[in-house]
């Protein structure tokens, strides 16, 4: 019964991991090198750090417990127990995988060094990545925002600041009825300042916005350098007024007397007229 638990935890990391291929920064190799990470001492790892990440994310106690210390992995039979359906830790996964991650995108060492995904190839990596990848930009902010232009600042990382080499900036238009990005507009700026100003944006949309940090690294391949998870933001940008048009300059009327003024009203989008 064991094994068939094992097999169906095997299966759910591989659905979880088919959601965000599509992604633009996540690889499949990146998450489930994070859950193979779980049975294996990360002994230079401040899982204090970790903890407090899961309790932030509101991850129930027995979950915290299990999954959220990597200093002491859990055994067979923990597993069992977690993800038994009355503990139900199966749907706190990706929370659990972005604190173990610590902010570091470990997918191209991962991706070099396993030959499989269910090898566990990727231990040595997550030590390398915490000692040469730079964690997220901080304390990204949106200044002053026009219908065409917004002004962008963030902070350096909490950690490994000094490995910085550049910041890396996608912005994507999200579809108008849902949340997710449409990644045709990307959008792509490449800085070693901690602001920028990002300009041929349209007129009253809304954006997601992903900044990440890139450390130094001898390959040509930028996908190959040490890199961070990405902070993100959304904003929105001003719309314009619709232009009108008087069928003349200028109109007379007697005083006390009603008169008709008519106008064409010249706009992008459908206006909604409400009364």
């Amino acid at each position: 019964m064991l094994q068939r638990v094992r097999d169906a935890f095997k299966e759910y990391l591989v659905t979880l991991i088919s959601l965000f291929i599509n992604q633009h920064l996540f690889t499949s190799n990146f998450w489930f090198s994070i859950f193979l990470s779980l049975i294996s001492t990360l002994n230079y790892c401040n899982a204090i750090s970790v903890e407090q990440c899961c309790i932030r994310e509101r991850i129930p106690d027995i979950c915290v417990r299990t999954l959220c210390n990597p200093a002491s992995p859990p055994s067979d039979f923990d597993v069992y127990d977690v993800f038994d359906r009355r503990n139900n830790c199966s749907r706190y996964l990706d929370p659990v995988a972005k604190c173990l991650a610590a902010g570091r995108d470990h997918s191209p060492c991962c991706s070099k060094e396993a030959k499989d995904l269910e090898e566990n190839a990727c231990f040595g990596n997550f030590e390398k990545g915490y000692q040469r990848i730079p964690s997220s930009p901080r304390n990204l902010v949106i200044g002053q925002v026009s219908s065409t232009e917004a002004e962008l600042s963030w902070q350096e990382p909490e950690h490994n600041s000094k490995l910085v080499d550049h910041y890396l900036i996608y912005i994507y238009e999200l579809e108008t009825s849902s949340e997710k990005a449409d990644l045709s507009t990307e959008l792509r700026i490449e800085t070693m300042a901690k602001e920028a100003r990002i300009n041929q944006l349209e007129p009253g949309t809304r954006y997601l916005l992903q900044i990440i940090s890139l450390g130094f690294g001898s390959s040509k391949d930028e996908n190959e350098l040490p890199r961070s998870l990405p902070t993100e933001l959304r904003f929105k940008t001003s719309g314009i007024a619709p232009q009108a048009k008087p069928f003349k300059e200028k109109i007379y009327s007697a005083l006390g007397s009603d008169t008709l003024l008519a106008c064409r009203i010249r706009t992008r989008q459908l206006i909604i007229q409400k009364y």
